[in-house]
């Protein structure tokens, strides 16, 4: 038999921290004809003003039978002479306990972390509430410990970028005391500390102002990043040739020459993580108007850049899966390829011998890969996994390395589970012994309990990680079952057939463990209301429940999360067990939303150079970018890339294809000319009154027309656009009346479709 008792504290001194202490089997200062036998934590807290709730179980010896008709009652003794090793309550200390942060996870950009606030609660049915500067109306949940007391919790999980780096969790507790009358709070703080790579780099010149031949120039590389750079590299460009001037200086200086004129700067800057490059700089001569910010990334392939700055960046290690045991995660450790005809080697201690793949990114840069797909287990839980790489340099007659580490934390159910007996040796009839259940297990152990066996078979006995037992001449078995949260109900499994591409029917089903049919789990998921659950026999006799649904697929689904819950009855249907599983579908599309955009976007003269840059999305990504150019024969191919520079002469119509492996997709024609929120000038067909030297602005004004016809080669799949096409009409600037030009002018515009 086993009763729970419950002690109310209500102190009256304010602002104060009372700390409990008790002694497991409280009563062996009783006489020896005591009947029962108390167990209690041997430590609480308890706050002044609130109450205290003291779990205290206490058992009749097994050779007595225990008469619960009648009353029970416990007595709680605070000082008594009789009692002298019993100290109930001392120990006073100020203030309430402040709440505990904790954060699980990789503090690394892109990564997914869960943070709890946790609060002592020593007064369940008065807890105390949690808030914080991470989300309003948070839930806070009371948790029971193994122990008997109680802890209030607030949860979230986010995923971490740049800006979460530096910031502040504030996490408060307000207690009620006095019966509600008054609150008594506390409150915890920490720090976010995000790694992540190089961002906003940029050149900084110095003087601000314009320069002169023969000045002193400083060039100033900016950067942000956690850890911070401290590896610096400076090129120049110069001719459409691009060169290292400079390695490992933050600042530049140089005096400046006649060469310097129109020539760009770059720096690269690079922490532990990865590098970046700045985009393009030029200086302000005192006679010239130019801009000193060039405003077009300029896009370059730099063989070695890396190895130009001391040592080669780490490799990465990247792990996708669930960290459980039984779970299969893919394991990647890549590493930056300058030189894709000369490769770095990656080796690990994963698999030797590993086959080592160059895969080529969107940029146009190199990446090798090597790869392995394990089924994790306890065993693999705190195992380091160590990824080289070895760069040939100065044409394969040496070598630079760098190393990267990851330890995988693996969550598994309790292991090792086993009972241990104090005194260990001979013992007498009568006399107590001391049984401990002991498991290693991750999350750790949430329960432990204490079966003994009987002539009816199993029955439980007591909870907690200890058990005492007074030895008699009968023979007793008993064992114990430790818990946490993995050791619950098996999750359910989705299952999707079919090939995962846009206009694709695929058939998705989520399924269940149906140990007991007539008593089946109850499944549900985000895909579909109500859903119908069919029990099915398997061939083994065994049962499964499942639900399904048939969708077509479109690239709106990519990414989507599928969450399907399953729901056990329990114990006669009074309680239940739940458990729960996400899958992420990848879906392949063509490419989509493919447009051109034109840089600079501001004031351009007739004669300078514009850059046209093709975006799209599409799965897998775009493999090839054409430009075409609609002449008075049709459409002509004029360059492939993501990028196209032109120079401002003659009003022409552009286009791009965006093509991957499923299909491809045309972008709207840009009119270059006079444009849409750009104004522009330059040289326009002149009169025999106008004088030589007169600027000319054009006035836009907007019409649709329809599209001449492009290529089958690069249709759209049937897809219709609209095209916007400018029609120019140029004015004096000293005369308000408007001219329509004879011809179009060598003008450049950037058309946006509204």
């Amino acid at each position: 038999m086993s009763v729970t008792a419950v002690l109310s504290v209500n102190m009256v001194t304010a602002s104060m921290l009372l700390s409990v202490f008790f002694v497991s089997g409280a009563l062996a200062d009783c006489p020896k004809d005591s009947g029962l036998f108390i167990t209690a934590p041997q430590k609480m807290e308890a706050l002044s003003g609130s109450c205290l709730l003291i779990p205290c179980t206490f058992r009749a010896k097994p050779e007595q039978e225990f008469d619960n008709s009648r009353e029970i009652f416990g007595v709680w003794i605070k000082n008594d002479s009789r009692f002298v090793k019993n100290v109930i309550l001392n120990s006073i200390q100020d203030s309430p306990p402040s709440p505990r942060i904790e954060i699980s996870g990789d503090l690394k950009e892109k990564e997914s972390v869960s943070i709890t606030c946790s609060a002592f609660t020593p007064c369940p049915h008065s807890p105390p509430k949690l808030t914080w500067n991470l989300q309003q109306d948070s839930h806070n949940k009371i948790q029971e410990n193994t122990d008997g007391t109680f802890t209030t919790k607030i949860q979230k999980t986010i995923t971490l970028s740049d800006q979460h780096d530096g910031y502040n969790i504030t996490c408060s507790v307000t207690y009620p005391v006095n019966e509600g009358k008054h609150v008594k709070t506390a409150e915890q703080r920490k720090t976010l500390s995000v790694s992540y790579l190089p961002r906003d780099t940029s050149v900084v010149i110095s003087p601000t102002g314009p320069v002169s031949v023969g000045s002193l120039v400083n060039l100033t590389c900016s950067c942000r990043g956690n850890p911070p750079p401290v590896h610096f590299v400076w090129f120049k460009m110069s001719d459409s040739r691009l060169m290292l001037i400079s390695a490992d200086t933050k600042v530049y200086s140089f005096r400046v020459s006649n060469s310097d004129r129109d020539r760009l700067f770059f720096c690269g800057c690079r922490n532990d993580l990865d590098f970046e490059l700045s985009t393009g700089r030029q200086l302000i001569f005192e006679d010239d108007q130019k801009s000193e910010l060039v405003g077009i990334q300029v896009i370059v392939k730099i063989l070695g850049i890396m190895m130009l700055i001391n040592s080669p960046l780490s490799p990465r290690i990247e792990i996708s899966g669930d960290l459980k045991e039984k779970e299969s995660v893919s394991i990647t450790c890549s590493a930056f390829t300058p030189c894709p005809h000369s490769p770095p080697k990656l080796t690990w201690n994963l698999q030797q011998d590993s086959h080592n793949k160059i895969q080529e990114n969107t940029d146009g840069t190199f990446t090798t890969k090597i790869q392995k797909t394990i089924t994790l287990s306890d065993q693999q839980d705190g195992y380091n996994i160590t990824c080289s790489v070895t760069y040939p340099v100065n044409e394969g007659k040496h070598v630079k390395t760098a190393e990267q580490r990851k330890t995988l934390s693996v969550s598994y159910a309790p292991k090792d589970t086993s009972v241990s007996i104090s005194p260990s040796g001979l013992v007498s009839a009568g006399s107590w012994v001391i049984l401990t259940c002991s498991s290693r297990a991750k999350p750790p152990v949430s329960r432990f309990t204490w079966f003994k066996i009987s002539k009816d078979g199993p029955m439980t006995v007591s909870e907690g990680p200890f058990y005492s037992v007074n030895v008699t001449d009968v023979e007793d078995y008993y064992y114990c079952v430790a818990t946490n949260d993995l050791d619950s109900p098996p999750s359910p499994r989705i299952k999707i057939s079919g090939d995962l591409k846009e206009k694709e029917s695929v058939s998705i089903t989520c399924s269940a463990f149906t140990p007991c049919p007539h008593s089946p789990p109850k499944l549900t998921w985000n895909l579909q209301q109500d859903s119908h659950n069919k029990i099915q026999e398997n061939t083994d006799g065994t049962f499964t429940t499942k639900l399904q649904k048939t969708i077509t697929l479109s690239d709106q689904q990519d990414g989507y999360n599928i969450t399907c819950s399953v729901t056990y009855p329990v114990n006669e249907g009074k309680h239940v067990k739940t458990a729960e599983q996400r899958k992420t579908l990848s879906v392949s599309y063509a490419p989509k939303d493919t447009s051109v955009s034109i840089s600079p976007s501001g004031l351009v003269s007739a004669g300078s150079w514009v850059n046209l840059t093709c975006s799209s999305r599409a799965k897998p990504p775009v493999s090839r970018f054409t430009w075409f150019k609609i002449s008075k024969d049709g459409p002509m191919t004029v360059s492939e890339g993501p990028f196209y520079s032109v120079i401002v002469t003659d009003v022409e119509d552009y286009y791009c294809v965006a093509t991957n492996d499923l299909g491809n997709q045309t972008s709207s024609v840009i009119h270059l000319g006079e444009g849409e929120e750009l104004t522009v000038y330059g040289p326009t067909r002149k009169t025999e009154e106008e004088e030589e030297g007169n600027i000319y602005y054009g006035e836009i004004d907007f019409s649709k027309r329809r599209p001449e016809p492009s290529p089958s080669s690069v249709q759209d799949s049937g897809q219709q656009q609209d095209t916007l096409y400018a029609q120019i009409q140029v004015s004096k600037t000293a005369n308000s009346l408007t001219q329509t030009a004879e011809c179009p002018e060598d003008i450049y515009a950037q058309v946006k479709k509204k």
